[in-house]
């Protein structure tokens, strides 16, 4: 499964960024058998948008078949979106890699 939690940095020792839309970079992280196999970072292109930053954001999900999205918040509008795409929402805080083995442990709470 292909994960992306919103991100301040481009490594795993990051932090969670607080806003979806708003995150400067996106980890990715295949999980498989609750271990991580492989990562990467995508670049939110959304970030300097007036409006629909958390729109925009949800589709780059869609785009690159993210599953489950990890961040400290997001909005109403993109958690719309994301959900349309059947992309799950969880609510984390603190480093990436922390938030990925919580997720994996699935010690994280369900945004709806």
């Amino acid at each position: 499964m292909k994960i992306a939690v919103s991100s301040t940095k481009e490594d795993l020792g990051g932090e969670v960024c607080d806003v979806f839309g708003r995150s400067p970079f996106f980890v990715i992280a295949d999980v498989e058998n609750g271990e991580i196999k492989k990562t990467g970072v995508i670049k939110n292109r959304s970030t300097d948008q007036t409006i629909q930053a958390g729109i925009i954001a949800a589709r780059l999900m869609a785009e690159n078949d993210v599953k489950a999205v990890v961040a400290g918040s997001v909005g109403p509008r993109a958690l719309e979106v994301l959900e349309q795409f059947k992309i799950k929402v969880f609510a984390a805080e603190g480093k990436i890699n922390e938030a990925i083995e919580r997720f994996i442990g699935e010690n994280l709470n369900e945004l709806k």
